[in-house]
């Protein structure tokens, strides 16, 4: 497996929560997490220097833990290492010189604008919230105007307070008191109305505090903040928000459709926003459904994967290959591909056995066999008895992260330049589906071995989950080939070798009938 080192600032905190989830989806990168908080990098910087030498990529979650170890330690740890860095503040953007990361990311347009003005390799990916939890509330109950985060001046604690104390409103608060010094500058009679309920709320009783509030608020400054976590978690439970255009509010927020947008420090337009709300329930019950339709597209599970297709891109460039193999009890099979594999003079590759609910114990083979390949290997079980190849094969495109996708039977394993011959000749810009020598020279297309684009192959429609026994396969791609005029085209260089024959019962001839008469009523009328 690839090694991700992820350096973030504490456990507990956002971006500590957010760097576990990466790692919680990606379970095919080996991806350790250290923290380095920016305050004590001089202390901590010996557990980097532990961690660095076997990493493949340097995840940095925070920029100034990122300078601080840049300028500390010997450049030679870096020598042959990607590095990303993260922000998740809009700040400090520019404010060091970030020429030695390979991949700046953001989560919004304004802040990748602001990086691109220095430099090119800049990828958005924005927050994503657990939507499991954070679940949409049927019947709001609220008690009072919610602020969530941290009592910092830029998030304008006391003009929330203020606004809410002037509608007659309590403020359900939900944070952590980072400038104690800040929120003395509330007068005694804007604390008053702070319901401590929720303070430094723990993890399994967040979403009570939205279950609190009758609106959420958004009052930071501009140019700060790339979130937050606390607009998308109440859009999720349906909570109706007022927020100024900072962070991630920006780009998602339509006034007046899913949320209402403030200016920034206009403290009388938010009390005015306040109290068309709390007199508007037609108005509250719109901006509910409509946030939660906004933030349905942004799972947590959606984030993570697109920071594992950054790892691959930054590993490999674009042209990652996607070797999908379906297996039923073939473990032993399993083991001499997994070798074949290591021996590739092509190395841009991930390997994706789809397991057909075998009974040889081959998860266990897998997960313990993975640990010990230099590429990644993801593991999926169909848990379907029965004949599911096509089932198989579709579940291994949803996952496939790769641009080209190699189909390898589990009986197959590869000549150790197959793999450079298929990526070397393939037609990049056409609808090709390339096949491959497995011993016996061209014998017509079939695609048990066989090279093609990830798009072209969705656009074809991927595989056809009604040849639910043996027989039928490989003709009803080669006439779906036809009617969108697809190339099949043999690539004798491409050779595999059996390491098991593929035997035919007697039962075959029933089932390639079946299926015949199945492809006669699809294409013969």
């Amino acid at each position: 497996m690839k090694k991700v080192l992820i350096i973030a600032d504490s456990p507990d905190w956002a971006i500590g929560k957010l760097s576990k989830t990466i790692a919680k989806y990606n379970t095919h990168w080996d991806i350790d997490i250290i923290y380095i908080h920016p305050k004590e990098v001089a202390r901590d910087i010996k557990i980097f220097i532990e961690k660095v030498t076997e990493a493949d990529i340097l995840h940095f979650q925070y920029w100034n833990t990122a300078r601080q170890v840049y300028q500390m330690v010997d450049k030679q740890l870096f020598e042959g290492k990607k590095i990303i860095l993260t922000h998740h503040n809009q700040k400090n953007l520019l404010s060091d010189d970030w020429s030695w990361v390979d991949v700046l990311v953001c989560h919004t347009k304004q802040a990748k604008d602001k990086l691109m003005e220095k430099y090119k390799n800049v990828k958005v990916i924005q927050h994503g919230i657990d939507l499991d939890y954070f679940k949409y509330i049927d019947e709001p109950k609220g008690i009072g105007v919610g602020y969530v985060g941290r009592v910092v001046p830029w998030k304008h604690l006391k003009e929330v307070a203020w606004a809410t104390r002037e509608n007659g409103q309590r403020l359900v608060f939900m944070g952590k008191v980072d400038k104690p010094a800040y929120l003395a500058t509330l007068t005694e009679a804007e604390q008053a109305i702070i319901l401590d309920t929720h303070k430094e709320t723990l993890d399994n009783s967040r979403h009570r505090a939205y279950e609190d509030m009758i609106m959420y608020i958004g009052f930071s400054g501009d140019w700060r903040e790339e979130g937050t976590l606390g607009l998308l978690e109440a859009m999720a439970c349906g909570v109706p928000v007022i927020t100024t255009p900072a962070g991630v509010a920006k780009d998602i927020i339509k006034d007046g459709e899913n949320g209402l947008l403030v200016d920034f420090d206009d403290k009388d337009g938010l009390k005015y926003l306040i109290k068309k709300l709390l007199d508007n329930p037609d108005l509250r019950n719109k901006l509910r459904k409509n946030a939660w339709n906004t933030v349905k597209n942004m799972p947590e599970q959606k984030m993570a994967y697109e920071y594992s297709n950054l790892y691959y891109n930054t590993l490999y460039g674009v042209n990652l290959v996607s070797i999908i193999t379906p297996s039923f009890n073939n473990k032993d099979e399993l083991n001499e591909i997994a070798k074949s594999l290591v021996e590739q003079d092509f190395k841009n590759f991930e390997w994706i056995i789809i397991d057909d609910n075998s009974s040889d114990n081959t998860e266990h083979f897998v997960r313990a066999m993975r640990n010990i390949m230099p590429f990644n290997v993801k593991y999926i079980n169909t848990n379907k008895d029965g004949y599911n190849l096509a089932m198989a094969r579709n579940i291994g495109i949803c996952e496939a992260e790769g641009k080209y996708l190699l189909f390898l039977d589990a009986r197959l394993k590869l000549d150790k330049d197959a793999l450079l011959m298929f990526d070397r000749n393939y037609l990049k810009d056409s609808e090709v589906w390339l096949y491959g020598d497995k011993g016996a020279g061209d014998r017509g297309f079939i695609e048990n071995f066989s090279f093609i684009n990830r798009k072209a192959l969705v656009k074809l429609g991927m595989f056809n989950e009604r040849i639910d026994c043996y027989g039928g396969m490989s003709q009803d791609l080669r006439e779906r080939n036809n009617l969108l005029a697809y190339k099949e085209i043999y690539e004798p260089k491409a050779r595999a070798i059996e390491v098991k024959s593929s035997k035919r019962k007697s039962k075959s001839r029933l089932e390639i009938s079946k299926m015949k008469l199945l492809l006669y009523k699809i294409y013969g009328r």
